[in-house]
């Protein structure tokens, strides 16, 4: 009897950066076409939205839920052309933990991320998703710069 074919799960995190979307271009030519399902997710979290006054932060959250939406249903429109199974995801929360936690919910087998360069004081307050992900993941990681 033939082998089934194995079906790889890719996750790729989306920002809304050129960065993030190399990362999702470079995921569109993995895998063979009709057989690997890929989770685009982004995560809703910012300096501007932790640090607002609750009043504001509703309102503020549900821009950048419209924003990221926007992104990954793009995205996902793209992929579904090339007969990708697509799943997208939008969730509030610091973004290495989502992205860690949706990785291994899913059993993802391959977590492509893109790296955004930073200013010295972002880089100490926030930290880098991308080395994050690269410590933290339990599989392959692909940095896209």
């Amino acid at each position: 009897s033939t082998p089934k074919p194995v079906i790889q799960h890719y996750l790729v995190g989306v920002d809304g950066s050129p960065q993030s979307q190399q990362a999702f271009q470079y995921a569109l030519s993995l895998g063979p076409p009709g057989g690997s399902v890929l989770f685009l997710v982004a995560a809703i979290h910012s300096p501007l939205i932790v640090m607002s006054e609750p009043d504001e932060r509703a309102a503020l959250i549900e821009q950048e839920r419209l924003r990221l939406s926007q992104c990954t249903s793009e995205m996902a429109e793209q992929a579904t052309f090339l007969n990708k199974i697509v799943h997208t995801i939008v969730e509030v929360g610091e973004p290495l933990s989502v992205l860690l936690s949706y990785a291994r919910q899913h059993r993802v087998d391959h977590i492509i991320v893109g790296h955004r360069s930073k200013g010295a004081l972002e880089q100490l307050m926030l930290g880098s998703v991308a080395k994050g992900v690269v410590d933290g993941a339990q599989c392959t990681v692909t940095v896209i710069r």
